[in-house]
């Protein structure tokens, strides 16, 4: 279980999930309780998605530096990461289809897995992540794709997680490293795969 709210947290911290992005933001309307009462609900019960524009992926030119994969890298995870924490829990399909020219199908189960989660656990989670650096790690322009690893340092001190009682779940390091491989095709980066860091600190 520790393991999974590590991965709950650092995708909220992802923006992404995460510094705000005015390309793909989702607004939800919530809907009171009995007396009009407020507080934590399922998600899937108490917001209705507004639709989601598609995400663009960033191009770099064939042979680019790392310090440009790096600033594409960051232009990209800035604009995913509201999408995969800010929609509806639950409207998978609203994030699949923004999210679709800009991550691999792996990232995006990952990311359905984890809302499944939290719907499975009646939490919620309200707050934004914010992006404080992105490095690249790794950069191959001769593959085939054109692949690279970067991390980026999240930082959640403002996103909140409820359970079903509206307790807070405590988490740990509100910033931490997450680590993204990307691919390139025709020019265009998209997140492959998402890890953590052994030593998140940042």
């Amino acid at each position: 279980m520790r393991n999974r709210t590590k991965w709950i947290v650092g995708l909220a911290a992802a923006s992404v999930l995460l510094a705000g992005t005015s390309l793909a933001v989702v607004a939800t309307t919530s809907t009171a309780g009995a007396g009009g009462a407020g507080g934590p609900q399922s998600a899937s019960a108490s917001a209705t998605p507004i639709p989601v524009a598609s995400v663009a992926p960033p191009t770099t030119a064939p042979q680019a530096t790392a310090d440009e994969v790096g600033g594409a890298a960051e232009q990209l995870l800035t604009s995913v990461l509201p999408v995969v924490t800010t929609v509806a829990d639950g409207d998978i399909d609203a994030v699949r289809t923004s999210l679709a020219a800009v991550a691999s199908p792996a990232f995006l189960s990952g990311v359905e897995a984890e809302r499944a989660e939290l719907e499975d656990q009646g939490w919620t989670r309200t707050g934004e992540v914010r992006i404080d650096g992105v490095e690249t790690l790794a950069y191959d322009a001769t593959a085939a794709p054109s692949t690279a690893t970067v991390r980026a340092c999240l930082d959640s001190s403002d996103v909140v997680i409820h359970d079903a009682d509206g307790n807070v779940v405590p988490g740990g390091s509100p910033r931490a490293w997450n680590i993204y491989t990307l691919e390139q095709a025709d020019g265009a980066w998209k997140i492959t795969r998402q890890t953590f860091a052994d030593d998140p600190a940042c």
